[in-house]
């Protein structure tokens, strides 16, 4: 256990600033790579790194695991609340009247991937729409909540 507790506190040392430069998240995948290349010859297996992560928010580090509805597992940092998240995102979809997920990648300075990700979240939880068609996927304000029916 306390293996586990000292690598959570290396990992937090190693990831938070690209977390935060990365738009407050980072895939699992991303995030064992740069601990690994930090840590040098003594490597770390992907079942220790998930250890690790299960002590974060034991030692009240700020990094939580999160985990997408698609299987994609990302550290993300507690300082940026998952409201705060769908907000920027409606706020973005608002603004440019429809978004995509290379729009939210810039926008956000998050991968392609994670901008994927938290554009269909939004979009299940029903903050946004989402519109499928041989372009790719394209999300829309949702003013369907604004209608007042008589």
């Amino acid at each position: 256990k306390k293996y586990y507790q000292g690598l959570a506190k290396e990992m937090f040392l190693v990831l938070d600033q690209p977390i935060q430069d990365a738009g407050g998240m980072m895939t699992l995948t991303d995030a064992y790579v740069r601990v690994n290349r930090a840590r040098g010859l003594a490597l770390v297996s992907p079942e220790d790194l998930l250890h690790a992560c299960k002590m974060l928010k034991e030692l009240n580090l700020p990094l939580t695991v999160q985990t997408f509805d698609s299987g994609v597992i990302v550290l993300k940092s507690s300082n940026i609340t998952e409201e705060e998240y769908i907000e920027k995102i409606v706020y973005l979809t608002e603004a440019f009247e429809k978004i995509s997920a290379d729009q939210l990648a810039k926008e956000l300075k998050l991968s392609v991937l994670l901008a994927g990700e938290r554009l269909q979240s939004a979009a299940n939880n029903g903050h946004i729409l989402v519109d499928q068609s041989i372009h790719g996927l394209t999300y829309y304000p949702n003013k369907f909540d604004t209608l007042i029916l008589e």
